[in-house]
């Protein structure tokens, strides 16, 4: 929106009931157990869990995620001395904000016992306002700071009653390891010494409240001791399994109010491994013995693959397998010379590991003659069925394996293996190939290097090891939109997207979730969408879809319609959410460009001469910008109001066709908390909401 200003029609808007704020009276209901010390919880005590959309459950990367929050469900008792009906009333004020009332427990009458006597309650699970009932009440941020809980009581005379107690929410849980292998190998390209890295070696813990990058790790339980180094020749035997214990704390709680997360002021989990102790390259240390057999393992574009268990056999003996690390290196220094050895590679996990609708794409333009695939190790990555040959049954099974239909491929392994200085006869029919090495071990050792294909995957964005890069550019966002509606249990609902971002499309795939919903399926009278394109799986749905040629929306246009029985009563706007819980949320652009699609849920008119998006970032604290389309141009309204209906803030402007959006700021305003926005037009209005944060 620009900024001259014009006349306009006024919003229409509706009155929202606010917080009422009553002081304690002399007479009327009595609070028989109201304390005035603050309370200090966390999920080990009665009453408080974690959210289902923790960050440990969904993990980091989801948009969706919560952290360092909990939810807390709470009591309380009151005798009454007027009636047996009361009437109460549950506020939170987060920390030192006194004016922001959050209705945990919305107005709600109960009846007293024989001795008139009830019990209040809340659960914020359960509370009105949708951040509470998603994410949880927020820890406090520090020692001494608290939140405030207001319980109101009213009793059939109208007497009232106030009972504020305070609590603080801090972080007890031990972080989360995830079953990793407890067998962990410990390599040195230093000759002489091995290093021991602990953050390395613990793979993915997850806390409520700690980021990846925030834990320590130690190899003592009383003190921090990252990192150790160790002298190869004084380890007492290769390829013996030692254990080690590692202690991984997370970022804790100031107990002491000193300022400092001390060691002993941090959640800890143990976890022990057994080190295996290999070098790479032959060590010295007085004996005599031949020189290794070694070799490294890459793909086509040269990433070390890890978790490679590379074997080796010699005529009557089998000798302990070697795990490949990062650097996708394997050593066999014990063996008996002049016997043929044969070295095998196998890795067999992880199946939808670089597998996307875009290697459909490429697959489908293999085809169809349009894009040939460049290389003899894509066409092997193609064959997703094992038959030695490219066809429409690969993209099959494929589109399968990125449903989640399949979690591995039926006919085929998840990674094939050729000796790296194998010449293929014919590069565009590269069956057979061999998958192993053959040789006369001499005594000199030697090395023998494979080159890793990952089936499925033919441009190359497979996660060979764990210091690869996941994504090699920074994925742009695209908005999809979904109809905003609520629902009823039992209700049959049928949710229609669409975009505002006209950019051509290849495919996308990813996702929907709604724990209220259960969804029964999807078409789109614009996108070839049949069966084959998605899966069910109860409350989420996977979608993949893709056109070799492209196809460009048109704003405002149905993409897609998903049906769904509601379980319960629901809303689309906050239950509703696209993410990689079973298939990974990508869209592709015409030039193979991997954007994110971002869900929104929006009011839709039936002209749709208005359409009115959420703010983005939306909570927000310092400034937000609302997009809205309009198809017209000509003037237009914006204004602001508080949950009580009282108007905050008004601009008046001149909108364009096509996508407006208004930048505003808090310091327009002093009004904080849930809020409406709304935008009017001459054709149309609409009104949304938004919280702005203190």
């Amino acid at each position: 929106m620009n900024s001259s200003y014009i006349p306009t029609g006024v919003c229409v808007f509706l009155s929202f009931a606010g917080s009422v704020f009553l002081k304690a009276q002399s007479t009327g209901p009595e609070f028989l157990d109201c304390s005035t010390t603050p309370t200090s919880l966390c999920v080990s005590d009665d009453g408080v869990t974690l959210p289902p959309n923790n960050k440990i459950y969904l993990g980091e990367e989801n948009p969706n995620a919560s952290s360092c929050n909990v939810h807390v469900i709470q009591k309380t008792k009151v005798r009454s001395t007027c009636g047996k009906n009361l009437q109460y009333e549950v506020q939170l004020f987060l920390e030192e904000d006194t004016s922001t009332a959050i209705i945990l427990q919305p107005l709600t009458t109960i009846t007293t016992d024989s001795v008139l006597e009830a019990e209040l309650s809340f659960n914020s699970a359960l509370s009105p306002d949708s951040v509470i009932r998603r994410n949880g009440i927020p820890y406090t941020s520090g020692c001494m700071r608290y939140h405030r809980i207001k319980w109101i009581v009213t009793d059939s005379c109208g007497e009232i009653a106030v009972c504020e107690t305070q609590i603080e929410l801090h972080d007890c849980s031990k972080p989360f390891l995830s079953n990793q292998s407890n067998l962990y190998i410990i390599e040195s390209d230093v000759v002489g010494f091995a290093h021991i890295h602990l953050d390395s070696i613990i793979k993915d813990p997850k806390d409520d409240c700690t980021f990846l990058g925030g834990f320590l790790y130690s190899l003592l339980p009383e003190h921090f001791q990252p990192d150790s180094t160790i002298y190869l020749c004084d380890i007492p035997a290769w390829g013996v399994e030692l254990p080690y214990n590692i202690w991984v704390a997370d970022g804790g709680h100031d107990i002491n109010c000193d300022g400092i997360i001390e060691w002993s002021e941090r959640n800890i989990e143990k976890q022990q491994i057994q080190f295996v102790f290999r070098v790479n390259g032959w060590l010295d240390c007085g004996g005599g013995d031949p020189g290794p057999i070694a070799g490294e393992i890459l793909t086509e574009d040269v990433q070390s693959i890890e978790k490679v268990i590379v074997t080796m056999s010699q005529q009557g003996q089998n000798w302990p397998p070697y795990t490949t690390m990062e650097n996708g290196k394997f050593s066999f220094s014990t063996y008996q010379t002049g016997l043929e050895t044969t070295l095998e590679p196998i890795r067999n996990d992880n199946y939808r590991n670089g597998v996307s609708t875009l290697d459909l794409v490429r697959i489908k333009k293999h085809l169809l003659g349009i894009e040939s695939l460049s290389s003899a190790y894509d066409i092997i990555a193609a064959d997703a069925n094992n038959n030695h040959s490219i066809s429409v049954l690969d993209l099959v099974e494929l589109r399968k394996l990125i449903l989640g239909i399949y979690s591995e491929l039926p006919a085929n392994k998840s990674w094939r293996f050729v000796p790296k200085d194998f010449i293929f006869p014919d590069p565009s029919h590269p069956w057979p190939f061999p998958e192993t090495f053959t040789f006369i071990e001499n005594g000199g050792g030697g090395k023998y290097d494979f080159i890793g294909i990952k089936i499925g995957d033919v441009n190359n964005t497979v996660q060979a090891n764990a210091q690869q890069m996941e994504s090699r550019n920074a994925p742009q966002m695209f908005n999809l939109d979904a109809e905003e509606k609520q629902y009823a249990a039992d209700e049959i609902v049928e949710i229609s997207f669409y975009t505002r971002d006209l950019i051509p499309i290849q495919g996308f795939q990813f996702t929907l979730s709604d724990p209220d919903l259960e969804f029964l399926s999807a078409s789109s009278e614009k996108l070839d969408l049949t069966e084959a394109n998605y899966a069910l799986f109860d409350d989420k749905m996977t979608l993949s879809w893709f056109k070799e040629d492209g196809f460009l929306p048109v704003r405002g246009e149905v993409l897609f319609t998903v049906k769904a029985r509601a379980k319960r009563n629901g809303d689309v706007q906050e239950n509703l959410t696209i993410n990689s819980d079973i298939t990974e949320a990508e869209l592709y652009g015409m030039n193979d460009e991997i954007f994110t699609p971002v869900l929104s849920a929006n009011e839709r008119t039936d002209d749709d001469h208005l359409i009115l998006f959420a703010p983005e970032p939306n909570p927000w604290i310092e400034t937000t910008t609302i997009p809205f389309y309009v198809k017209e141009p000509g003037s237009s309204t914006f204004k602001i109001f508080d949950i009580n209906g009282q108007l905050i803030y008004e601009r008046e402007g001149i909108c364009e066709t096509g996508n407006n959006e208004i930048n505003i700021s808090s310091s327009d305003f002093t009004t904080r908390g849930l809020l409406y926005y709304c935008v009017k037009t001459a054709a149309s209005s609409s009104v949304r909401k938004m919280i702005v944060l203190k």
